[in-house]
């Protein structure tokens, strides 16, 4: 997927508001975003004071509920991508919602302390369908709005969350404290299930993603179909990871394309994948009709001797035409028929994430469970400021945790307008907005340590929050802009698991700290602040080497275009004389 022309130009409030009023497809979407991250708020904030008042305060219990939060996205993220990349994501966005708002429901009924498992039981099956609904959503987008515009969705998204949180955080510790937590509970219920009706209004509606991979990169505009002759011998390709950088090419003067004449070779030298691909669901056709007694059209043909072309184009439409209607099978044959594909789908994902043109893909995927690393274990130290008595001074603690989250949100929404003004959607640039989120975090951080009260507390929060926000934006946009469609869903469901698994660190490291280790607030934030200051440095240090990279790329006059096939995508280069 190339990255969107007209780059270098800063995003202004009207072109938000311009997609938001011209996108009916993705304005569904997106309220049904909005909607649901409000309830989502006010059902954080109820578990959350659910834990404290019946695990007695222990850290531990909320740094276990974080933990269940997000281990879904751990265990079913090679599925919940596949069912993104093979189902159709509006059918998985509303089941998704519907099956979310039973288990919610079904929340007001733990009222004692032995019954906190089964909390934690509904919160797991809560968000074993979030695990299948996020990579769906955000697979979903590209098909929904043109390249230019992605990255003006995909802030707004975060906007969605992130002012949903300002609000609805603080609503709902208002909420609860005066009507209770089971009232925030059947709120989000009903949010969810609104959600799966602004889900229902896309459906039949999105426009279906053709099943070509080799031109996914070049849906925007069919007439940008490529067609030039094979690249020159060369010796091989230098690292494969300056790929992801645009060649400065921004008037679309020079345009490669590949020729129908002549397989285009891969990095290694290897025929078009698509091609044999193709050939290969071919000889699976054959084989299958061979098996099964049945003799296809054209085939006799080639048994006698050889064939013209014609008969040979119309044995292949018959081949085509049989995989599209493929015959009536037992029950049992169909689950293992659907089992096979599922698992050949996933080796698909792990065989392009392996390719060796592929390495910045996996330094992609991180940054998201780099962040986590950081500012998970802050979810804790919101619960234990809140419940300071210094920190009380505008409310009790449900109504102080809420104040905090409010900000949150606050800085969620704040973070991107700021950075976006700035960071033109490229993909050098969008990294080194990364690194500034990422040095927010350590300020964030900082500042909480030398807080003496709330009101420094909750700045110190909006801090840290807009650099999370930038940080979780900016990643789904790399991944957006790098990776082509059909790969997309197993992408960011593989990015999903990285984080899930640095967010059980971060909240797990919280509890046991304070806990097992008897950590004072001040303590652990010191921790903090050095932890975020390492991972600042680190990417840091892969930004200027990106940023380095580019630089001689530009400095050679080499042009790089990602294409993309069944098997991942490869490179075409072309060195242009000075």
């Amino acid at each position: 997927m190339g990255e969107p022309e007209s780059a270098d130009e800063k995003p202004s409030v009207g072109a938000y508001w311009s997609l938001i009023k011209n996108n009916h497809l993705w304005r569904i979407l997106w309220i049904g975003e909005i909607i649901n991250s409000t309830g989502g708020w006010f059902n954080y904030v109820a578990t959350l004071q659910v834990i404290e008042n019946l695990a007695g305060g222990s850290a531990t219990g909320v740094s276990a509920y974080i933990i269940v939060r997000v281990m879904p996205f751990l265990i079913f993220f090679m599925p919940a991508g596949v069912v993104a990349d093979r189902y159709e994501r509006v059918t998985v966005l509303m089941w998704a919602c519907v099956l979310d708002a039973v288990f919610v429901a079904m929340l007001p009924i733990v009222q004692r302390p032995q019954e906190v498992w089964l909390l934690y039981v509904l919160a797991f099956m809560q968000f074993t369908m979030s695990a299948f609904y996020e990579p769906a959503k955000r697979a979903l987008t590209p098909l929904l709005v043109a390249p230019e515009d992605l990255h003006l969705a995909t802030t707004l998204d975060s906007f969605a969350w992130s002012l949903m949180g300002a609000v609805g955080a603080s609503l709902g510790g208002w909420f609860a404290s005066r009507f209770g937590t089971a009232a925030c509970f059947g709120l989000d219920a009903c949010s969810y299930l609104a959600a799966a009706l602004c889900a229902v209004q896309l459906k039949g509606k999105v426009p279906k993603y053709q099943g070509d991979p080799s031109t996914d990169d070049m849906r925007q505009d069919p007439s940008q179909a490529l067609t030039v002759a094979p690249p020159p011998t060369k010796p091989a390709l230098p690292d494969l990871e300056s790929s992801m950088w645009d060649t400065g090419d921004t008037d679309g003067s020079r345009r490669l394309s590949i020729s129908a004449a002549a397989p285009v070779p891969d990095a290694h030298g290897h025929r078009d994948s698509s091609m044999m691909h193709a050939s290969s669901r071919e000889e699976q056709l054959l084989q299958h009709a061979a098996e099964s007694g049945q003799v296809l059209e054209g085939q006799e043909a080639s048994q006698d001797g050889p064939q013209s072309r014609a008969a040979s184009a119309k044995s292949r439409a018959s081949a085509a035409a049989s995989l599209a209607e493929p015959p009536a099978m037992g029950c049992l044959a169909l689950v293992a028929h659907s089992l096979k594909d599922e698992i050949q789908a996933l080796r698909d994902g792990c065989s392009y994430l392996s390719h060796g043109s592929n390495r910045d893909v996996i330094w992609l995927v991180m940054i998201k469970a780099s962040g986590a690393l950081v500012w998970m274990a802050a979810d804790v130290l919101n619960v234990k400021f809140s419940e300071m008595q210094s920190m009380q001074l505008l409310g009790d603690q449900p109504f102080t945790l809420g104040l905090i989250f409010a900000s949150v949100g606050f800085g969620c929404f704040l973070g991107p307008i700021v950075f976006n003004y700035f960071t033109p959607p490229r993909t050098h640039f969008l990294l080194r907005g990364v690194v500034g989120a990422y040095g927010l975090l350590f300020v964030g951080y900082l500042l909480m340590v030398l807080a003496p009260d709330i009101f420094l507390v909750l700045l110190s929060t909006a801090v840290r929050s807009c650099g999370s926000a930038v940080v979780w934006v900016y990643s789904t946009l790399l991944l957006q802009i790098r990776v082509p469609n059909h790969m997309l869903g197993r992408m960011m469901a593989v990015e999903m698991a990285s984080f899930t698994i640095a967010d059980s660190a971060s909240g797990l490291f919280a509890g046991v700290a304070f806990d097992g280790f008897d950590f004072t607030v001040r303590g652990f934030s010191v921790v903090m602040v050095c932890l975020a200051a390492a991972v600042t440095g680190v990417w840091s240090l892969y930004a200027w080497r990106a940023w380095q990279r580019h630089q001689r790329v530009q400095a050679g006059g080499t042009y790089e275009l990602a294409v993309t096939s069944d098997e991942g995508q490869h490179l075409l280069q072309e060195t242009t004389s000075s």
